[in-house]
């Protein structure tokens, strides 16, 4: 029963996994518009925070929500992905996001990333489905056109990843991507996190051990680069810790 109907849905969306991500890199605008159209005041707070979540939509667009969803709750999902395709991947990606809104929006940078990637793979309170595909569906018809916009333009953005062979890297450091999202990954990045927003409150700047493979720096790669991530001690500053 459920094998023809899952050949159908990863029919739907097979351009996900062809060399390039030129889909990705399509719906990567096309899902900035349209969570700036569903959560005005998170998509801000993300913004202001220079956040860049590429690594996780490449997480849950791969996986078909696997590691974002229970997985009893994911037959329905794939229905829904076999019924509207690429437009439904978008329309409940950003209706995913926006419920965990609360939790990850307005703390800072290395926080809202922690916070939001526990959220998604490992919160106790998950949303309920029908009140994801309620706001997924409100969203799907303007998620078609921005694809559709999006697709005629023909610009392809700068990606934090890259895809070498099977394999999904961060092109710094040559780390896979999808092995990085696990809990153990978390638990030194979160460190990290603490050490480096420790580092900044006593004036220090970014910890040595730190600017060579930041967590900031493997989910800002590429598109942006926050300068947070490249800043230098300042002089004035410096001058007092030789």
């Amino acid at each position: 029963y459920w094998k023809p109907r899952f050949q159908a849905c990863l029919e739907n969306v097979r351009e996900l996994w062809l060399p390039g991500f030129h889909l990705f890199e399509t719906a990567k605008n096309a899902f900035d518009a349209l969570l700036a159209l569903q959560a005005p005041k998170l998509s801000r707070s993300f913004q202001a925070q220079g956040i860049i979540i590429d690594v996780f939509l490449l997480d849950a667009w791969l996986t078909l929500f696997a590691r974002w969803l229970p997985f009893r709750l994911l037959p329905e999902v794939l229905e829904y992905i076999r019924c509207h395709g690429f437009a439904g991947i978008l329309s409940l990606t950003v209706a995913v996001v926006d419920a965990h809104g609360a939790s990850i929006g307005g703390i800072e940078p290395a926080d809202a990333l922690l916070e939001l990637w526990k959220c998604l793979q490992w919160e106790d309170r998950e949303p309920r489905l029908d009140t994801l595909f309620q706001t997924a569906q409100g969203l799907r018809p303007r998620a078609s056109e921005l694809l559709a916009e999006r697709l005629a333009a023909n610009k392809l953005p700068e990606l934090a990843f890259q895809r070498r062979g099977p394999r999904v890297v961060h092109p710094d450091s040559g780390i896979d991507l999808l092995d990085v999202l696990s809990e153990q990954s978390w638990q030194k990045w979160r460190a990290q996190a603490e050490e480096f927003r420790n580092a900044r409150s006593l004036g220090k700047g970014t910890p040595k051990s730190t600017k060579s493979l930041s967590f900031l720096g493997i989910f800002r790669c590429g598109r942006v680069r926050a300068e947070s991530d490249s800043e230098e001690t300042p002089p004035s500053k410096a001058a007092h810790t030789e």
